[in-house]
């Protein structure tokens, strides 16, 4: 992916596409889909459930863009939302990770993820 297109984050600008793996959704997509997703991709780096992580010494990046359908120019896409999977962590640090810490069960954070997810794409189908 091109570094050189850069997309707002809080105050600063950052590459559009940074490491890992990037995961482009459409109009059609929505944020339990991204959980569902989100959780295969942490199966497959951590499967024995401890710290083995399959991959880089500090974790794997898994990012979330908005991209319609039939668009195949990758520099439209649209960040959503990013997570971190590290060895020493487990399902609830990773999915913090995307959403800051929070004092809630994964479930809940989950669910709240499927919130933020469910609103971004439909913003981004808006045009906003």
């Amino acid at each position: 992916m091109d570094a050189k297109i850069m997309r707002k984050e809080d105050n600063s600008t950052v590459p559009l596409f940074e490491e890992g793996d990037f995961i482009f959704l459409n109009q059609t997509s929505n944020g339990a889909g991204v959980v569902g997703m989100l959780r295969d991709i942490y199966s497959l780096y951590k499967p024995n459930g401890d710290e083995t992580l399959v991959s880089s010494v500090y974790g794997r990046k898994v990012s979330f863009y908005y991209l319609p359908n039939g668009e195949t120019d990758k520099s439209k896409a649209l960040y959503l939302i990013s997570f971190k999977i590290r060895g020493r962590e487990d399902w609830r640090d990773t999915l913090m990770s995307g959403v800051g810490y929070q004092d809630k069960s994964s479930e809940q954070i989950e669910r709240d993820i499927i919130t933020v997810v469910d609103r971004e794409i439909q913003q981004a189908v808006r045009g906003k």
